[in-house]
């Protein structure tokens, strides 16, 4: 009798607190007068939406950021119609086919160059346009590689692509590209050696390739370029 009794008087509370009105809770105060529009480049739009706080959809590809990198320099040479175009090979991230260089139109030769010797544009850039130069093979591309060779001021990478560039040369300048070759065995730089030891390799057998290391051997002191000239002589590279 006790135990229903105190069941009974458990769930009366029960019930009275169910049957009990909600707490008066306020709503939240709208934050829509505190929404902010960040502010984009100084001059340029609001970025998320205008300057008065409408919203600006996405810009159209062919507008966004981006677009337009590979020819923003002021040197860079015109854009050249044809089935590929020139600044995409330039800066794209895949490296460029050969087929790709020797199918640009008419005019890139000259457009290369230009690029090559443009010290406004990045290493990584001339590098590239040294290649081209060197994969379509024109005859004005030699005087451009050969100067970036015996440059004084040409920065490492470009003077490695163009000493890899100048070997294409070697069946019709041969004396010409030995010579340059040659004075680029004394450069300081122990990887420019590596550089032309490794692309004299393959032409072991022709002009006095084999006499010209072997004299540099005979006097190189760094153990990377050594071994690159050991290699080479008895016919195998260390690329």
């Amino acid at each position: 009798m006790k135990t229903m009794m105190i069941s009974g008087f458990m769930l009366g509370v029960a019930s009275w607190g169910c049957s009990a009105a909600p707490p008066n809770v306020p709503p939240a105060p709208s934050n829509q007068g505190e929404c902010r529009v960040l502010e984009g480049p100084r001059g340029g739009p609001a970025v998320g939406g205008a300057a008065d706080g409408r919203f600006l959809p996405p810009a159209p590809p062919s507008a966004r950021a981006g677009d337009g990198l590979a020819v923003t320099l002021p040197n860079r040479p015109a854009q050249l119609d044809g089935p590929l175009r020139l600044p995409a090979l330039l800066s794209g991230h895949h490296t460029p086919t050969t087929a790709q260089w020797r199918a640009l139109p008419n005019g890139s030769d000259a457009a290369l160059i230009v690029v090559v010797e443009d010290p406004n544009e990045p290493d990584t850039v001339r590098a590239r346009a040294v290649e081209g130069l060197a994969a379509r093979g024109a005859s004005m591309g030699f005087g451009a590689l050969t100067a970036q060779v015996k440059g004084a001021d040409t920065s490492a990478i470009v003077r490695r692509a163009a000493i890899r560039g100048l070997i294409v040369y070697h069946g019709t300048s041969g004396p010409e590209v030995e010579s340059t070759l040659a004075g680029a065995l004394d450069a300081p730089d122990p990887l420019t050696r590596e550089a032309v030891v490794n692309a004299l390799a393959p032409l072991m057998g022709k002009g006095g390739v084999r006499a010209l290391l072997e004299r540099r051997l005979a006097k190189e002191s760094h153990a990377l370029v050594k071994e690159a000239l050991s290699a080479a002589l008895k016919g195998a590279t260390t690329q």
